[in-house]
């Protein structure tokens, strides 16, 4: 497998970026591991088990940067990977030709020689969200990761 090369000497500052402040919600550090209840578990609505806190925080434009940003180095890309499939809430559409060209675009991206998709989730702001095998989702409520080094693996294939 080849590796993508870290790109270097990227130095973005605000001046070069448009920017804006943003309230965004976090989950505050705690002694027990934070965790959340789908409505496939509790029936009805999700149950979170964790406070959170609303910080301000600047968000910049990364897009004059695409060509500069690497996994490897930033942890993102930004890539434009338009997609031929028409509607994103076909579940057939999903699993075939879109999988597919996920697939694509993460070998073409890493190098891999195989990739993998285990999960999805639609998300919505319609009132009722998106449906999901686990329920209805709707835009995030909170900053989040879905995926540790120790979740993700286990899920897969």
């Amino acid at each position: 497998m080849n590796a993508p090369t870290p790109k270097e000497n990227l130095t973005p500052t605000s001046q070069d970026l448009d920017q804006i402040q943003a309230s965004l919600t976090f989950i505050v550090p705690q002694d027990s591991k934070p965790y959340f209840e789908s409505s496939a578990l509790t029936g009805g609505a999700p149950k979170t088990f964790f406070k959170t806190e609303d910080l301000c925080v600047d968000i910049n434009d990364m897009r004059p940067l695409a060509d500069d940003l690497s996994v490897d180095a930033q942890g993102f890309e930004l890539r434009n990977y338009p997609t031929a499939v028409e509607d994103l809430y076909d579940d057939a559409a999903i699993s075939g030709p879109y999988e597919a060209e996920l697939i694509a675009l993460l070998k073409e991206a890493t190098g891999a020689d195989k990739v993998v998709v285990f999960d999805y989730t639609r998300r919505s702001d319609a009132e009722a969200g998106a449906a999901n095998p686990d329920g209805l989702r709707g835009p995030a409520g909170r900053v989040h990761a879905d995926y540790t080094p120790l979740s993700g693996p286990p899920a897969g294939p």
